[in-house]
């Protein structure tokens, strides 16, 4: 399969804009797979974060 090249200008940018979006989603993505693994290993550790917290607050 040969590589598709971007020659419309107008395009250029819609591209770019496409490829930012998919990079914060899949940023994203990580984010929250990494959070449920935290949560899933220690939920009460993040209780107890969360109530200090808001005691600090």
């Amino acid at each position: 399969m040969r590589p598709s090249y971007v020659t419309d200008l107008k395009k250029i940018a819609y591209t770019k804009a496409e490829l930012v979006d998919k990079q914060k989603n899949t940023a994203m993505l990580v984010i929250l797979a990494e959070s449920a693994a935290v949560v899933s290993e220690s939920p009460s550790d993040l209780c107890q974060t969360k109530q200090e917290e808001a005691f600090i607050n």
